[in-house]
């Protein structure tokens, strides 16, 4: 049995949606219809009740799932034993861009010179592929802005902060009035997708209330913040993320009134399991001993 069929198919059971699946998994809603049609042609049943809207388990679905998931369970379990145990003194790190540059350094300094013992191994990547990097191994712990569950994982939310509508001073001429939402967002450039999740729906809530914004796509949260500071632009930002530009005067704060604003969220990742004792010290310290649920 294809492993990879099984995810494909335990994924699109908990979703009940063939597109959201194919998102989580980061594939096309026709490869997931695919695979599910070959999963139950070589099942020679059918697994899901298909109508316009959504999916739902078939009752062979409904028996399937337990057994599918028993066999992921096992298939982790035996990648688990078969991958060299990383090195006790040694912590491998996923984080985003924008985790490292704006959480981590206040966490990650004092925990460094306090266990001068480990070895640091830090890895920068798209906020999108850190779930797969630790479920894979490659990395012991992930830190991103992105929530993707992969059986096998545990996931828990670390920090969230609220978006804030930015525009650059570079003028520096505090005096003058800031300009308005309407200003900004009616035909002026708005940089977006600095996030993977929320920006495609967060336009169109800001089109429902009437604005009109040139979006242009930038998708780094340092770019982003470098266009604003210069005035080439607005852009709706974590406010973590241009505390200092704010504090400092090199950007201003617009109000953005009866628009509901997502949040900004960072998530910690680890392998179910047992870890070893500098990497399950890191987990600790980020969680203050919190439980993390399990994903998948």
């Amino acid at each position: 049995m294809d492993i990879d069929l099984l995810e494909t198919f335990v994924t699109a059971a908990r979703t009940e949606n063939f597109r959201r699946a194919a998102l989580l998994l980061h594939r096309s809603e026709a490869a997931v219809s695919r695979q599910m049609r070959s999963l139950e042609q070589s099942l020679g049943q059918e697994l899901f009740v298909r109508d316009a809207k959504r999916i739902r388990l078939s009752e062979v679905g409904v028996e399937f799932l337990p057994h599918a998931r028993q066999v992921l369970n096992a298939w982790q379990a035996a990648q688990e034993a078969a991958l060299p145990q990383p090195l006790g003194g040694r912590l491998h790190l996923a984080v985003s861009a924008m985790v490292a540059e704006v959480y981590l350094p206040r966490h990650l300094g004092a925990w460094a010179r306090s266990h001068p013992e480990v070895d640091l191994d830090l890895e920068v990547l798209p906020s999108a592929d850190i779930p797969a990097a630790v479920a894979k191994g490659r990395v012991a712990v992930g830190v991103g802005r992105h929530l993707i569950y992969i059986p096998g994982l545990a996931v828990g939310r670390l920090w969230q902060t609220r978006l804030v509508l930015v525009v650059g001073t570079p003028s520096g001429d505090h005096d003058q009035p800031l300009p308005t939402a309407a200003d900004l967002l009616n035909g002026g450039v708005l940089f977006t997708h600095s996030h993977p999740g929320y920006w495609d729906e967060l336009l169109v809530t800001l089109r429902r209330h009437g604005y009109t914004p040139r979006p242009v796509a930038v998708r780094q949260v340092a770019v982003t913040r470098r266009l604003v500071e210069e005035g080439l632009g607005a852009s709706l930002l974590p406010r973590v993320a241009v505390a200092r530009e704010l504090a400092e005067g090199r950007m201003a704060e617009v109000e953005l009134p009866g628009v509901a604003l997502p949040t900004d969220s960072v998530y910690l990742m680890v392998r179910r399991g047992s870890h070893p004792p500098a990497v399950q010290d890191w987990v600790d310290t980020l969680t203050k001993g919190r439980p993390l649920p399990l994903g998948g």
